[in-house]
C-alpha cells in the first residue's frame, strides 16, 4: 500500500529531515558536459545527479513546471522521466510541482 502525501511528510519530519530542493535546471548554466547533450538527456542527467546525490537527505523535491515548459516537448519529457525516476529510486521522498503563475524574476522570464 501507498502511503499518502502526508504520511510521507510525517515520516522524514519524524527522521529530522526538513530540506525541499528545487529541481529547477538552466540548459545553458548545466556543467559543460551535459550541454554536449540534447535538452532532454541534459536536463534528466542533471537531475539524476541531483536525486542520487540527495535522496537520502530530503524530505521533498520541487520542479518547477516553468524551466520544462521552456524547453517545449523536450523539456516536458524532462520532467516526465524525473518524476519516473524520483518515483522509482525513493518512493518514500514527496513531490511537489511547482507550476504557480505569475512569478518573480527568473522562474518568470522561464514562462
Amino acid at each position: 500500500m501507498s502511503s499518502t502525501f502526508q504520511e510521507k511528510l510525517n515520516k522524514k519530519w519524524q527522521e529530522k529531515k526538513f530540506l525541499c530542493i528545487n529541481l529547477d535546471p538552466v540548459f545553458e548554466k548545466l556543467p559543460a558536459h551535459l550541454q554536449t547533450l540534447p535538452i532532454e538527456e541534459a536536463l534528466t542527467s542533471f537531475n539524476k545527479e541531483v536525486i542520487d546525490k540527495t535522496k537520502d537527505l530530503v524530505a521533498a523535491y520541487k520542479p518547477n513546471s516553468a524551466y520544462y515548459e521552456a524547453y517545449g516537448e523536450a523539456g516536458y519529457r524532462a520532467l516526465k522521466k524525473t518524476a519516473e525516476y524520483m518515483q522509482s529510486t525513493c518512493p518514500d521522498v514527496v513531490t511537489i510541482l511547482d507550476a504557480k503563475r505569475g512569478d518573480i524574476g527568473h522562474t518568470n522570464e522561464m514562462y
